[in-house]
């Protein structure tokens, strides 16, 4: 008898319809989940449910979250984990886009510590804590094109002598570009951008950062109020500068220096040994930060040298070896200006130079 066929077809349905019931299922499934993480999302972005996040009180994942976004340090997170407990510190996630309200927590805790005798370390890590998430806070608003500059804005603008930087102040800006107002010693000089010329232009924006971006004279054209404003073509991109790897700050008081040495022979902990020169020299201080300082001082000295450096802080006279960095004769008053690395300071002097900087001391 001959076969059909017939009953091997039969037998296959049953198989056929268990894995299409199982594709349906799961496609089931999916839309299910796709739908219900939609609800989720679009609640979690709700202004309602943000504001309430905000308002909870920081718990160990919301520190961990920051720490691995700040790169924190095992001791920096301790500090920030202990602070917002102490304080009883909103959700740290949110705060820290406020960075007025994280100087405040910080500057409560600093002085808690400060009473207290914390550790040197503790204080220290602090700090270094305060100056990574303003970092986070700074890098939160950081300008990718001049289409995001603001009127009053005030770009800086290095004639072509190099002799002097002239400031330059935004007006208004559209899509053609940004108009600029600029001084009247300049727009009186040759010096002036002239219409169709290339410019480099420098600026800081509100959260302290610098840029640099290039860009073109257009022309110059009358104002609403009748005075001679330019048209500079926008930039599609800027060079932003990463800012000092510790916060400083201006700090003119008098100071001594002496030559120093490095004598070959270091120390226990491995730090080099060196020897003072006895004659000691006056200088001025003009700005300090924990890991350098800037000198105003009378005679040219070359760099790549050390030297010690004696200056008041705190009510009392505090001693530290530079490195300088760069030297260089100072336009203004004929001086010299010397830009200074500090070689282990230690983190007491760091500390206590931070607590300046900062305004933190009481």
């Amino acid at each position: 008898m001959q076969s059909t066929g017939m009953l091997i077809e039969n037998r296959s349905n049953p198989y056929i319809f268990l894995v299409l019931g199982i594709l349906i299922t799961v496609a089931a499934v999916l839309v299910l989940v796709r739908i219900f993480f939609n609800i989720i999302k679009k609640q979690h972005s709700s202004a309602e449910w943000i504001e309430a996040q905000k308002k909870l009180p920081t718990k160990k994942k919301n520190v961990d979250a920051v720490a691995t976004s700040a790169r924190l340090t095992e001791l920096e997170k301790k500090v920030l984990f202990d602070m917002c407990r102490k304080f009883e510190a909103p959700n740290i996630e949110y705060l820290i886009r406020d960075d007025e309200e994280i100087n405040t927590l910080c500057k409560d805790y600093y002085a808690l510590l400060a009473t207290g005798n914390a550790p040197w370390d503790e204080q220290y890590a602090l700090f270094t804590l305060r100056f990574k998430l303003q970092k986070m806070h700074d890098g939160a608003t950081i300008i990718h094109s001049t289409q995001q500059v603001k009127e009053g804005q005030v770009f800086f603008y290095l004639i072509p002598d190099k002799t002097r930087k002239y400031p330059l102040t935004v007006v208004s800006q559209d899509n053609n570009g940004l108009y600029i107002s600029l001084p009247d010693q300049l727009l009186e000089s040759d010096q002036k951008p002239k219409e169709l010329s290339k410019m480099n232009l420098t600026f800081t924006g509100t959260s302290g950062i610098m840029y640099q971006f290039d860009t073109r004279a257009v022309r110059y054209q009358s104002a609403k109020d009748g005075k001679t404003i330019l048209l500079v073509s926008h930039a599609p991109t800027l060079t932003s500068f990463q800012k000092r790897q510790t916060k400083r700050m201006i700090y003119s008081a008098p100071c001594t220096f002496s030559a120093a040495k490095d004598s070959g022979q270091k120390d226990k902990k491995g730090n080099i040994i060196f020897e003072i020169k006895e004659k000691k020299y006056e200088g001025k201080m003009q700005d300090i930060s924990a890991g350098g300082c800037c000198l105003l001082i009378g005679m040219p000295i070359v760099s790549r040298q050390y030297m010690k450096i004696t200056f008041p802080l705190d009510g009392e006279d505090k001693t530290v070896i530079g490195f300088i960095v760069n030297s260089r004769q100072s336009k203004e008053d004929g001086g010299y200006i010397l830009h200074v690395q500090f070689i282990n300071p230690g983190l007491k002097l760091m500390t206590q130079i931070y607590a300046d900087v900062y305004g933190y001391r009481q």
